[in-house]
């Protein structure tokens, strides 16, 4: 009796959620809309987005504070169903490269190298046409490192999701061509799915391919409201990059990586 007493109360609190969350249905996101003016939402990995008259801040709060960095998104325009807009960011990197000195980047010894200062300015767009039921996106973006001071820093040649998060800082660019396809299955639930190429540089001191500039990235999820203002994200992604990894013949191979994709985001609108 006590346990089915438990499960009563449980659902008894969060039945009235579900049903409310179905109130308000769950929209497209990454596209080429913008926020509302005074609303805003935050995600665990996701960045935190404020919206102003045809414009959206956004930051990521969990590493602002060692990379400093911001991005305005600016609705430019829309012809029935299509609509454009713009990126403009820009990041400083140096204090979370100096935090992660002996595990991502090398210690040098006195005098011998220096973490650089490098100004990461992005520029990108964004062209959607969407639905009453799904909202299709593409996507361009260009990430250039501009050196402040000298830097002795290496390419990685880790796993795909590190080297293009530093590539525009270790490898000069990063140029990113996607598209996303997003569509509701219901009020409480939106599945979506993703391509990204990213071409970038590479260490110029390695002989290279051509196709070794460019990583692909696919992925597949589905989110679903939790409650009124709260949703979760669930899904895959598939990385492949040339990570330097040879096969038997010592010949090059690229590399591939399943990895889960998991998020959490609260939302007022």
């Amino acid at each position: 009796m006590k346990r089915a007493a438990i499960v009563g109360v449980l659902l008894g609190c969060l039945l009235p959620a579900a049903v409310h969350a179905t109130t308000a249905p769950l929209v497209a996101r990454d596209d080429a809309t913008v926020a509302a003016p005074g609303s805003y939402s935050v995600g665990v990995f996701h960045p935190a987005i404020y919206g102003f008259k045809r414009a959206q801040l956004e930051l990521h709060p969990l590493v602002f504070f060692v990379v400093p960095h911001a991005t305005v998104k600016i609705a430019h325009g829309s012809l029935g169903a299509w609509h454009v807009a713009g990126t403009y960011g820009l990041a400083m990197p140096w204090l979370a490269q100096k935090l992660l000195q002996d595990y991502l980047f090398p210690s040098f010894k006195r005098d011998t190298g220096a973490i650089g200062f490098v100004l990461v300015p992005s520029v990108g767009f964004l062209f959607s046409h969407a639905t009453a039921m799904r909202v299709i996106t593409g996507k361009w973006d260009l990430s250039v490192g501009v050196p402040l001071s000298r830097s002795d820093l290496r390419p990685l040649e880790a796993p795909a999701p590190l080297e293009i998060l530093f590539a525009p800082v270790l490898n000069q660019y990063r140029m990113r061509l996607g598209a996303l396809w997003d569509a509701s299955l219901s009020p409480r639930f939106r599945m979506r799915g993703y391509a990204d190429a990213f071409v970038h540089g590479i260490d110029p001191d390695r002989d290279t391919r051509l196709f070794d500039h460019v990583t692909l990235r696919a992925g597949a999820g589905m989110d679903f409201a939790v409650t009124a203002h709260v949703r979760a994200a669930a899904g895959v992604v598939v990385w492949n990059s040339y990570q330097f990894a040879v096969d038997a013949r010592g010949a090059p191979v690229r590399s591939t990586d399943l990895l889960p994709s998991i998020d959490l985001f609260w939302a007022r609108p």
